[in-house]
């Protein structure tokens, strides 16, 4: 998985980029402003995932979609 530093910042920093692309959108595509602007700079780290973390993901994942059904039918009841 690779994120930059600035995803901790999430939704206010994700509307203030949307905000300013809104003013420059007829110089370029959203892609080449993210690109271009946006993460020109910006530092990427790239985790990879232990084994460990891998099997506890894919024990939750399991239980996660045994439960959907039961998701589903509580959905149905409201």
């Amino acid at each position: 998985v690779s994120v930059m530093k600035t995803a901790g910042e999430g939704g206010p920093y994700g509307m203030a980029v949307l905000a300013l692309y809104s003013l420059r959108s007829s110089e370029m595509s959203l892609d080449e402003f993210l690109e271009r602007i946006v993460f020109s700079s910006a530092e990427c780290v790239t985790v990879e995932p232990d084994e460990k973390t891998a099997e506890g993901f894919n024990k939750f994942l399991d239980s996660y979609v045994k439960c959907l059904d039961c998701e589903r039918k509580a959905v149905e009841c409201i």
